[in-house]
């Protein structure tokens, strides 16, 4: 009786990891079709200045960094290109401490972007409203801009590190 109860699971499982849909690479991507990457510079909607810059350095600087592909910033002559825009940048501040002064903030980033090969046309990632948020500590009074840029920088190495495995993951 052990036995066959035994059987039966043993062949339960192999079916359901059989017919898993979860595949760890992206065929299309990965098969090497994809060798150049166009990443031409980020659109900046918001009101802050210098966000699109950041996270369009970040975003080449990680591809970059992965080492499978080149990183070019026209889609000309390019396999696959990756578009991107900041649609706003908001800083609020979440915590206050002794004498009414702000000691911790909130940067809230939305954005679109969308990767895409050139030659089939087929969408490896795409996302409208992307929200990425990122808090940083005042550690005096006059460094609210100082603070500010590193934390974009965070967001937008967090988003890079996400876009490249959702990329290289991702089947359509």
């Amino acid at each position: 009786m052990f036995k066959k109860i035994l059987l039966v699971l043993i062949i339960f499982s192999s079916l359901f990891f059989v017919s898993c849909p979860y595949k760890l690479e992206n065929r299309g991507f990965s098969s090497g079709d994809i060798n150049v990457i166009a990443i031409p510079p980020f659109e900046n909607w918001s009101q802050m200045g210098g966000v699109a810059q950041i996270f369009t350095r970040e975003v080449r600087k990680r591809f970059i960094e992965n080492g499978s592909f080149k990183v070019v910033s026209s889609p000309k002559g390019a396999d696959a290109v990756l578009f991107g825009t900041i649609k706003s940048c908001y800083v609020t501040p979440i915590s206050v401490k002794n004498m009414n002064l702000t000691s911790v903030y909130s940067v809230l980033i939305t954005m679109d972007v969308k990767f895409k090969n050139l030659h089939t046309g087929k969408i490896f990632f795409y996302a409208s409203d992307y929200v990425l948020r990122e808090e940083y500590v005042l550690t005096g009074r006059r460094d609210f801009f100082l603070q500010m840029d590193p934390a974009i920088k965070r967001a937008a190495v967090k988003f890079s590190d996400m876009l490249i495995t959702t990329s290289l993951e991702y089947e359509r």
